[in-house]
């Protein structure tokens, strides 16, 4: 594919014909971690003559091609360690999307990779600080506190992490990384049962445990017979509640709860939610009126889309009235798996 993108772009295409070339190219150099080569053909592409505007497929919005050209160019840096390049990179991505939370938090991650902890640090903090800061962000703070030697800061921000919507095979490292604080601040128990899990999530998909996770268990002296998954982790959940020492040396306590901030945030800043798609339509499905939810049968999506009540408007709040909607990411906590929730939803005309 990289080579007949090749062979198309030096017959010299103009337009659209140029930029689905390049794109083609793209997708395919990132598929092969490729990643000199996404920065090659990204170079091909003038950012000002990328629309920034969402493309339309059946009436679904999609990334616009500027976000998919800086999404690329700023990973394919990132790989490459090339830091400088990458912070500017995210940081004009982040001015002209701001409803893009990854382009802040690569920002903050470049900050990183050219050794300024300190401000890394401080970016992050300012993103997590949003309720709906995705899980990654705060596993991106854990990591960084305990690689400072502060098992105490990375404690809550683990904690948050793991108990935000996200699949918990996503965060199977975060599992790990919870389980080496925990054993800083001497929570064995949790560091066992964290660690089993990061195991248990491994095994169930097939993935190598690696070796710095085979150690861990080693040394916490896990049993010979372990609890079910589903079981563990709601064991690990009950961890969360537990707040960090202020120092090492104090008895670990037992009090707070892990739904609110467990360390001072610093100002918030808004961070709008990952937006799938915009101006979807369906119909309202409501299978309780008793319930506090309800669902959206809509063409886009596979599934039904779910709905709170409370976002409902008064005129859209029967069973088959037609609904515009914008569709963002979600997760249910059930099914412990994402999914999808509908936003500013507004009767159809």
């Amino acid at each position: 594919l990289m080579q007949a993108a090749e062979h198309m772009f030096s017959a010299g295409p103009e337009g659209i014909a140029r930029t689905l070339c390049a794109f083609a190219a793209i997708e395919a150099a990132k598929e092969l971690n490729l990643w000199e080569d996404v920065v090659l053909w990204t170079d091909r592409l003038s950012p000002k003559d990328l629309t920034p505007h969402p493309r339309e497929f059946n009436g679904r919005k999609l990334t616009s091609d500027l976000e998919r050209y800086y999404f690329a160019r700023i990973k394919a840096l990132l790989n490459l360690q090339r830091f400088e390049e990458c912070r500017t990179v995210s940081q004009d991505a982040a001015q002209r999307f701001r409803n893009r939370f990854d382009f802040a938090r690569w920002a903050a991650l470049a900050l990183e990779g050219m050794g300024n902890i300190p401000a890394a640090l401080g970016e992050l903090e300012a993103l997590a600080t949003h309720p709906k800061a995705p899980w990654y962000a705060l596993a991106d703070l854990a990591r960084l506190y305990i690689e400072k030697d502060e098992p105490e800061a990375a404690w809550p921000k683990a904690c948050q992490g793991l108990a935000a919507w996200g699949e918990a095979k996503s965060k199977v490292n975060l599992y790990t990384l919870t389980a080496r604080i925990a054993e800083c601040l001497g929570f064995a128990d949790a560091a066992r049962k964290h660690a089993m899990a990061a195991a248990l999530i491994r095994e169930e998909n097939g993935w190598k445990i690696p070796e710095d996770l085979l150690d861990l268990l080693d040394r916490l002296n896990i049993p010979d017979q372990m609890p079910g998954l589903s079981d563990l982790i709601a064991q690990c959940r009950e961890s969360w509640k537990m707040v960090a020492p202020r120092s090492r040396r104090e008895k670990p306590a037992q009090t707070a709860s892990v739904s609110a901030p467990l360390t001072a945030s610093p100002a918030a800043v808004s961070v709008p939610e990952d937006i799938l798609a915009e101006d979807c339509k369906g119909t309202i499905s409501i299978k309780d009126e008793a319930a506090s939810f309800a669902f959206i049968k809509a063409n886009d999506f596979d599934k039904p889309v779910f709905v709170l009540l409370k976002d409902l408007p008064d005129e859209c709040r029967h069973d088959g009235d037609p609904v515009r909607f914008t569709a963002v990411r979600s997760f249910d906590r059930k099914k412990n798996c994402e999914g999808v929730r509908a936003t500013t939803i507004r009767l159809a005309a």
